[in-house]
């Protein structure tokens, strides 16, 4: 990552664990990933993390956002680009840039052991963040968060729906989605794993045409049914994207 950005986190510290697709979501994401990483680089990963699981450095970095002191970590999150509007590179930190500049220090491996620690719970994060496909969304609606709905009898966002209510009402599992990649072929898995970090944002950007596919304010079971599968298969691309830039990483 930038160092920079490493410096300023430094200078704030550290805070444990918790949640862009929602805890349910990340822990997913590492799970997968976990299934298709080098057990050499389990653990290289183990000893850059200390006593954090991979599963808890997915989530923590949710956890400081009602801290005010870490406001200028929010923008790493997402994204933003408006329907008529192309992607363009900018020195303005995002999503992309973040995860570009974090991909690219890890590999040459010249960090320090504290910058590893931090890179690697970053990391976790944020490729699980951009595969969400509000957190690559319109900057009008704020990805979704201005947008509220009644989902079943809840009052909400389609944001919050798309981070943590359908994986939660659906019950989605690490289990469903490792199902679901056992069916991908080889040739498939080669595929996703590409480390495109554009890429990445661009296939989050065409699913938002589902995303806002509903009608009034209330999203029902037709919804779900044509939603919850796409979800899977985000999470399932997240963890093998993950795993695919840990194995690059650390494996010589």
């Amino acid at each position: 990552m930038n160092r920079r950005f490493l410096l300023i986190f430094l200078l704030f510290g550290i805070i444990g664990s918790a949640s862009a697709w929602g805890p349910r979501g990340h822990k997913i994401v590492t799970q997968i990933a976990l299934k298709y990483l080098d057990k050499s680089v389990i653990d290289s990963v183990n000893k850059y993390l200390d006593d954090i699981s991979l599963e808890k450095a997915g989530y923590w970095m949710d956890e400081v956002v009602m801290n005010s002191s870490y406001d200028f970590m929010e923008p790493w999150h997402f994204i933003a680009i408006e329907s008529d509007k192309t992607y363009v590179k900018t020195k303005d930190p995002n999503v992309v840039n973040v995860l570009e500049n974090l991909i690219s220090t890890l590999k040459k491996k010249k960090s320090s052991r504290k910058e590893m620690f931090l890179s690697l719970k970053l990391l976790t994060h944020l490729v699980a963040d951009i595969h969400q496909p509000l957190h690559c969304g319109f900057g009008k609606d704020k990805g979704g968060s201005l947008v509220k709905l009644r989902f079943f009898f809840k009052s909400t966002n389609l944001h919050e729906v798309w981070d943590s209510e359908i994986l939660e009402y659906q019950s989605i599992t690490a289990e469903d989605c490792l199902r679901l990649s056992s069916q991908l072929t080889k040739r498939d898995i080669t595929t996703y794993q590409k480390v495109d970090v554009e890429a990445w944002m661009q296939e989050s950007r065409v699913l938002l045409s589902y995303v806002y596919d509903y009608k009034g304010n209330k999203l029902d079971d037709e919804y779900l049914d044509k939603t919850t599968p796409i979800i899977k298969m985000q999470l399932v691309k997240a963890g093998l994207r993950l795993a695919s830039v840990l194995n690059q990483t650390f494996i010589n």
